[in-house]
């Protein structure tokens, strides 16, 4: 065995028991000393860049609560002389990261990190083995409790067919806030624009809309809407009354819903004689019989989603008997002998005309044409 060999076994078999003994630190190198160490090639080995948390931090979970803090034991980047950190000259040990602040501890071969809760997830940092090799640290942060409160809490119910608007509002944070829409679904017919959902509802189902919120000092938050967009009532406007005899036509309305309505159909019940029904929903023809009817006449909306939604009215009918006709003037002006004579008879009531005029009791004035003929 060469003496060089030896003397270097021996001196790296020293340093090792005195580091056993914790002793490392108070050794008086004399040049004997770090000569030997020199020549057994005694350095720290490179400590490998570490992202955290890990088995080697406390608390271990991973990522860190934020605005917390994690011990990081950093003991495997030390051989002999102690890590250190990166800080600024006069207080190296001591230093701000972009989202935090780190501590070294040479003694205890401990670096402390503590996060400011800023919201980043990811914050980096480095320190100094023993070997002064520089050590990259990631941290993984949690996401941060926003101080943000936004209301309303839920999204009230939209009505199919009907006007609807939800504003939301925020507090907790610095205002002004901003509304941008996130994950969504919308309901057919409603929108989004800076906090306010609006419009008509025109599919029933079952959506959801997430809206981020961010104030002036940029913390943020977001809230998650359900809507749920219900089955309408669909009802048909009632039908004016019909009079017997008299032409009849009326468009059927409808309301709730989607417009336009569509597919009209006599459910049950019967429509005044002479009146028929169109899918299109228009009642026309001339009633023959005076009288009350029932019919049900239901429609389909346009609705999209879960729909169209079919609903069915019921109806009451009214035939009237035609109204008296009248004519006027009641009582003819005098006429004169061998004199022009002109009057003019009007009529109201009935089935509204066009009217036919028939002498039916009595008889009228003999008329005399001038000159007469001789027999």
């Amino acid at each position: 065995m060469a003496q060089g060999t030896w003397v270097q076994r021996a001196a790296l078999a020293v340093v090792n028991q005195l580091s056993a003994f914790k002793l490392r630190r108070v050794i008086i190198l004399t040049p004997l000393w770090m000569a030997l160490l020199w020549s057994a090639g005694v350095q720290a080995a490179n400590c490998p860049d570490m992202t955290v948390p890990d088995a080697n931090t406390v608390p271990s979970t991973s990522p860190m609560a934020s605005g917390g803090t994690i011990v990081i034991d950093a003991s495997a980047c030390d051989s002999f002389g102690g890590i250190g950190g990166s800080g600024p000259v006069g207080n190296p040990n001591n230093y701000a990261t972009a989202h935090g602040q780190v501590s070294v501890n040479s003694l205890t071969n401990r670096v402390t990190y503590t996060n400011n809760g800023s919201g980043a997830l990811v914050d980096t940092f480095t320190f100094k083995d023993d070997n002064g090799d520089t050590v990259n640290v990631t941290v993984n942060i949690g996401a941060a409790s926003s101080p943000i409160t936004v209301t309303p809490a839920n999204a009230p119910k939209p009505v199919i067919g009907a006007s609807y608007t939800l504003s939301m509002s925020s507090s907790g944070g610095t205002s002004p806030y901003t509304y941008t829409l996130g994950a969504a679904t919308l309901p057919p017919g409603i929108t989004f624009s800076n906090g306010t959902f609006s419009g008509t509802a025109s599919g029933g189902g079952t959506y959801s809309a997430t809206v981020n919120v961010t104030d002036a000092a940029s913390l943020a938050t977001s809230k998650t809407y359900t809507f749920v967009v219900d089955t309408p009532t669909i009802t048909l406007l009632p039908a004016p009354t019909m009079s017997v005899n008299v032409p009849y036509s009326h468009q059927l309305v409808g309301q709730g819903g989607t417009a336009p309505y569509n597919t009209f159909a006599l459910d049950t019940g019967g429509l005044p004689p002479g009146i028929s029904l169109s899918s299109a929903g228009l009642l026309a023809g001339t009633p023959t019989s005076v009288g009350t009817y029932t019919p049900t006449i239901s429609a389909f909306d346009s609705s999209t989603g879960t729909g169209p939604y079919r609903d069915a009215t019921a109806f009451t009918m009214v035939v009237s008997a035609a109204p008296p006709i009248i004519i006027a003037p009641t009582t003819l002006p005098n006429a004169g002998v061998a004199t022009a004579y002109s009057t003019t008879l009007t009529a109201t009531g009935g089935n509204g005309g066009p009217y036919s005029y028939t002498v039916v009791t009595g008889a009228l004035p003999q008329v005399s044409r001038w000159p007469r003929t001789a027999p």
